[in-house]
């Protein structure tokens, strides 16, 4: 029998097509959180294992993160804390998004790299109820929110969680490389379109197409050098990079230069006609036999 949390939130009927509300699996009822339901997400925090306490979706573990203060009301720059409420009214899921990123004290002054700011994602399902679709119940109703603010949302994820990256790349993304092969820093879009770059980012902004989640030669290549790498890995799985159809992407069009991976096989030759007929003056270099993409040193 699924042991209740000792304090359970309150229930509510909220419409499904609200924007603020809606229907999940298994009965399930998503909403955002509001102070009464505090004792839930403090019991929902205690339930949780300690591999799903260090693995939260986030920069900082939940343990090492303060239960947050919801807020009495939706502001436009305020925090999005949405949760899943099983049938008897319990939560048993939580996502996040919080500018700035979670854990930063409002109006900390901190610089950080490029994707620090803009919102941080964070996302905890109750033990027992993993695997049933309450996190992508989750994670879908927290883009769709996100999106009138936020084209883009962060997201760092241990690069073992196959499940959340699995999730996350139903999305338009961007990898941010920084050289640690144990997490993923990720740009995820919340709209239709590949994200745009961060307005932090430094240049020189060097994008990469192609590679794998562990990383590509190029992206090694490019580490620790000035300016700020992104990388690619294509679009979700069943649509087409928009450059194959001649549509404008936010991530090419914010590049300074533009790397094909030698992962890409004979695609390169493709994606490097496409874009010398959208961005002509962007350089372009390639370790596939690309001719006129000089090779990247």
């Amino acid at each position: 029998m699924r042991p209740p949390p000792a304090l359970p939130a309150p229930r509510t009927s909220v419409a499904p097509r609200s924007p603020e509300g809606s229907s999940g699996p298994r009965g399930l009822r998503l909403r955002l959180l509001r102070p009464a339901d505090q004792p839930a997400l403090v019991a929902l925090r205690r339930a949780l294992d300690a591999s799903a306490r260090h693995r939260c979706w986030g920069s900082r573990p939940v343990d090492e993160l303060p239960v947050p203060e919801l807020p009495t009301r939706r502001t436009p720059a305020g925090p999005l804390h949405l949760g899943a409420f099983d049938p008897a009214g319990h939560l048993v899921g939580h996502a996040a998004l919080q500018h700035p990123p979670l854990g930063t004290p409002h109006g900390d002054p901190r610089t950080g790299p490029p994707g620090s700011q803009v919102p941080e994602v964070a996302l905890v399902v109750h033990p027992e109820w993993r695997s049933s679709g309450v996190g992508k119940a989750l994670w879908r109703q927290l883009r769709r929110l996100a999106a009138p603010r936020w084209p883009t949302v962060a997201a760092l994820v241990e690069a073992d969680n196959r499940p959340a990256l699995a999730l996350l790349r139903q999305a338009h993304l961007a990898v941010v490389d920084h050289g640690d092969p144990g997490t993923f820093d990720l740009l995820v879009a919340t709209g239709p379109t590949p994200p745009p770059w961060p307005a932090d980012a430094p240049h020189p902004r060097v994008l990469i197409e192609g590679g794998t989640w562990a990383g590509c030669p190029e992206g090694w290549a490019f580490a620790g050098r000035p300016g700020t790498v992104l990388r690619c890995p294509g679009p979700p799985p069943g649509q087409t990079c928009p450059a194959l159809l001649d549509h404008p992407c936010p991530l090419v069009d914010g590049a300074d230069v533009l790397v094909l991976s030698s992962t890409l096989g004979p695609s390169a030759r493709l994606l490097a006609a496409a874009h010398r007929r959208i961005q002509a003056s962007l350089p372009l270099l390639s370790t596939s036999p690309v001719p006129g993409a000089p090779h990247p040193r």
